[in-house]
């Protein structure tokens, strides 16, 4: 399931940045495993992950046919992946998003932990 969303996020032009994914014991794929604390399963597989962003099908579908360990996805956020990113950060943040009727752009939102985005 995550390697069709992936690749349809792809499809639309968004670049994705692949993320060591979650063990089934809960710890990050990355060589820190349970030490990884609060990144684990989000932090980017290799270095210069910002240039290593794709929106290349195959390549994406590679990730998950070759994996050996879990793995996960980012999205590139900014300039380069035409995508930005507005967390709340809970109640107060969600009052500034209506005060400024940004609740009313037809956009992705979801939820996480820490709040809206």
């Amino acid at each position: 399931m995550m390697a069709r969303e992936a690749m349809s996020l792809a499809a639309r032009g968004i670049k994705i940045v692949r993320l060591y994914g979650i063990r089934p014991d809960g710890s990050c794929a990355c060589w820190k495993g349970r030490d990884c604390g609060d990144s684990t399963g989000k932090h980017p597989v290799g270095t210069a992950w910002q240039e290593a962003a794709t929106d290349d099908e195959e390549e994406i579908a590679s990730w998950f046919e070759d994996a050996s360990s879990p793995i996960n996805i980012g999205i590139l956020l900014g300039p380069t992946g035409g995508v930005i990113d507005i967390e709340t950060d809970g109640p107060d943040g969600e009052s500034e998003i209506e005060k400024w009727g940004l609740h009313e752009v037809d956009t992705p939102v979801f939820r996480s932990g820490r709040g809206l985005h």
